[in-house]
């Protein structure tokens, strides 16, 4: 059995945790996988950082960590842990899990972020699509986004007043067209609740999707 778990993790106090984050969870005895695959890390020493972070131009990459250790750092930052985990079929998880592992080689992990249309929620997003044949795109991919992207920017960093400023000053106007719900998907928290909410629906193809929905940790931070 592979298990494939939605790891999503609540927002920080640092201004580069304000957004959250999110995993894929791979379980399987035979693969010798016990291991959270994270597409958000990335090197302080890059030059430029601060700058380059603003803009949404930090060059990111992917590695896995045992999911336990991984889930203590987070714990440790008083940030929640939302763990959701997702009825694939045997093919469905083997095709993802083997993915997730060449994506994580040293060959392979590096990529531009992009806060909207790059970043480590819409890489998690990607991946499982396609482990799950363009169901979540089916569904959201022409279903039109309450907010644009400069609305959630806003609700997610206003309680950082200098963060919420840089941004705010930096971002140009391609973040105020009209966006899709699949596009609100560069948001972790909007993945996970879209993906309960798909899998509650019934006559959708992906009704019964999330098996379990666990809180492993709730946080004491003021949500968004």
């Amino acid at each position: 059995d592979t298990e494939v778990w939605l790891v999503t993790y609540g927002p920080g106090e640092i201004y580069w945790q304000r957004f959250g984050h999110n995993g894929i969870w791979i379980r399987d005895e035979d693969l010798g996988l016990d291991h959270v695959f994270n597409f958000g890390f990335f090197d302080f020493a890059q030059k430029g950082f601060l700058q380059n972070f603003l803009q949404g131009r930090l060059l990111y990459f992917v590695a896995a960590q045992p999911a336990q250790q991984e889930f203590s750092q987070y714990i440790n930052e008083n940030r929640s842990i939302r763990v959701q985990r997702l009825a694939l079929a045997p093919e469905q998880a083997l095709k993802l899990a083997d993915f997730l592992v060449n994506e994580a080689q040293p060959a392979n992990r590096d990529y531009l972020y992009d806060y909207y249309w790059n970043n480590c929620s819409t890489r998690v997003r990607d991946a499982l699509d396609s482990a799950l044949d363009g169901v979540l795109y089916n569904r959201y991919g022409s279903l039109t986004a309450k907010m644009n992207m400069r609305d959630q920017t806003r609700r997610l960093t206003i309680a950082g007043f200098w963060l919420y400023l840089g941004l705010e000053l930096g971002l140009g106007s391609p973040v105020d067209q009209r966006v899709t719900r699949w596009d609100e998907f560069f948001i972790p928290g909007v993945l996970a609740v879209s993906m309960a909410e798909l899998s509650g629906s019934s006559g959708t193809e992906a009704a019964g999707l999330v098996l379990e929905d666990t809180m492993i940790y709730d946080s004491t931070l003021p949500g968004p």
